[in-house]
């Protein structure tokens, strides 16, 4: 069940406010070629009318609710905030389009007026909102509207057929705003930078000033900042042209014959835009992000950047990534040792490949599970550097290794194993580098890599082997004394009978993410 603030709106309520705005129609079919946010888009039914019943609309959507932004998201419906109250919307939009929470619904119709520079807004609030304004929001709203000279419906029953019922009375506002650069100020701009300011200060009083809000506070400086450039070259466009220009980084020039206004919204359009996408892959640096990223996670983060650019980039969305990269986490790292687990043993599959001898003692052959024939990794392997023109790749897959052993260990550690092999070889130090699983020695084309912890390496080899297929998913739970002698002849190729140790099934505080609550698993 969703949350009780959650009414989808009904198609003939959304074909009722759709008859508020002009709708061109040629040869039957319905064209709307306007940008639309949708800021309390729940599962998307505005959004779906609006794509199947118009041609050219482009719609972005806001949902609070992380369950109703995977449904949005499973529709390739672009989702670009969580929060609507704290948007700043410096991005601006042909119409709102909106059903938002009847409790709220004052302060959702107040902000999307206020962000609404020249267009339509469309909204459906609670009819007790506009005929009882009891608080000084709603009476402000009221005199908004009474300024604006909105449109009011007032419908009874319009969800008495809904998917959620409720009897409750309605109001259908239609408030039409029209502003042209080229005969005023831009409206709102100084009043958002008065924001970025209050935050600013809110979040330094608040907060103990981390490295997300840090790295916000840099994005809403650079925003505002170029924003407002941006807007005061148009203001004072009639006075300066042909004299100045201006070139926004990344940006084409707008079309020398477009109106002003449309030359203004692509400029500011684009350059938001690149922006966002630009901090998005800043997050990449972010410890928070970092420590929860392989080297297959990283490929996805780099893989899936258009979308994340859809989002505001914000402290709340960011925390919304590290939460679902958290949760993702164990997928991630299991991934991560068969990765690994490849990477140690191809080299020496003579059957497989040309095989050099260096890498021959890499693995220990035995008979596998049934008629699999399988391998496991040895106390030290050796791999082929990539070189020092693709360090980068070298670098991740030892913190790939490093988050391996943390997340196998139970009381875990996650070195800088790259910053200490760096400053190792800074100080001339090329062999026996000391982190905490593992010694590494680095040669010109080889890395030697010895692990520390027996009993790890031990758990890193049966998980891998498990997610091969070349031990069954019961191994290592029983006794060996309660072995059948098949099994038992499987454990002592393996391993042996002295090395061998049943391991607690389930382990509840075995496998951890890092700085998170220790997650239950186990290494079958």
């Amino acid at each position: 069940m969703f949350n009780d603030t959650f009414y989808p709106t009904p198609a003939p309520l959304i074909e009722r406010m759709m008859s508020k705005l002009d709708i061109a129609e040629y040869r039957g079919q319905k064209y709307f070629n306007k940008s639309v946010l949708e800021p309390s888009a729940g599962m998307g039914d505005i959004v779906e009318y609006l794509d199947e019943k118009y041609s050219g609309v482009k719609i972005k959507a806001i949902e609070q609710d992380p369950r109703l932004q995977d449904v949005l998201r499973g529709k390739n419906i672009k989702v670009i905030d969580s929060d609507f109250l704290s948007y700043p919307a410096l991005e601006q939009y042909d119409a709102i389009i909106m059903n938002p929470p009847f409790k709220d619904g004052h302060k959702h119709l107040q902000k999307a007026i206020d962000i609404m520079y020249n267009g339509d807004v469309l909204c459906i609030l609670n009819a007790e909102t506009l005929k009882n304004p009891c608080s000084n929001g709603r009476k402000k709203l009221v005199k908004t509207l009474e300024a604006l000279n909105a449109d009011i419906e007032y419908i009874q029953h319009a969800f008495k057929d809904a998917d959620r019922k409720t009897n409750v009375e309605i109001a259908l506002i239609h408030v039409k705003k029209e502003n042209d650069i080229e005969f005023e100020l831009f409206g709102g701009m100084s009043a958002e930078q008065e924001k970025f300011e209050s935050l600013k200060a809110s979040t330094e009083l608040d907060h103990k000033k981390t490295d997300i809000h840090t790295l916000v506070m840099n994005y809403q400086d650079t925003q505002a900042a170029v924003n407002q450039q941006i807007v005061d070259f148009y203001r004072n466009y009639q006075k300066i042209n042909g004299y100045l220009d201006l070139n926004v980084a990344g940006q084409s020039s707008p079309s020398k014959d477009a109106a002003l206004n449309t030359k203004m919204r692509q400029l500011l359009s684009g350059f938001n835009k690149q922006l966002k996408q630009d901090y998005w892959k800043k997050t990449l640096q972010l410890k928070e992000v970092s420590s929860r990223l392989t080297r297959k996670g990283h490929e996805q983060f780099h893989s899936k950047i258009e979308q994340f650019q859809q989002m505001e980039f914000s402290v709340v969305n960011i925390r919304q990534l590290i939460s679902n990269l958290s949760k993702n986490y164990g997928e991630l790292i299991e991934e991560a040792i068969e990765e690994a687990f490849d990477d140690m043993t191809r080299h020496a599959l003579s059957r497989y490949y040309f095989s050099e001898k260096k890498y021959q003692n890499n693995i220990h052959y035995y008979d596998g599970w049934k008629t699999n024939s399988a391998f496991k990794v040895g106390k030290r392997v050796i791999l082929p550097s990539r070189g020092e023109y693709s360090r980068y790749n070298d670098d991740n897959m030892l913190r790939d290794y490093n988050k391996i052993m943390s997340y196998l260990d139970e009381a875990p550690e996650n070195d800088d194993i790259v910053g200490i092999c760096n400053a190792a070889l800074k100080n001339g130090q090329s062999r026996h580098i000391q982190t905490h699983y593992f010694k590494i020695s680095i040669y010109s084309q080889t890395i030697h890599i010895t692990f520390k912890d027996q009993k790890l390496l031990r758990r890193f080899n049966i998980f891998a082997a498990k997610k091969k297929n070349f031990l069954p998913s019961d191994y290592a739970t029983q006794n060996y004394k309660d072995l059948k002698p098949e099994d038992k002849k499987m454990v002592d190729e393996f391993e042996g009978k002295k090395a061998y140790k049943p391991e607690l099934a389930p382990v509840p505080a075995l496998f951890h993410t890092p700085d998170m609550p220790l997650l239950s698993h186990s290494i079958h």
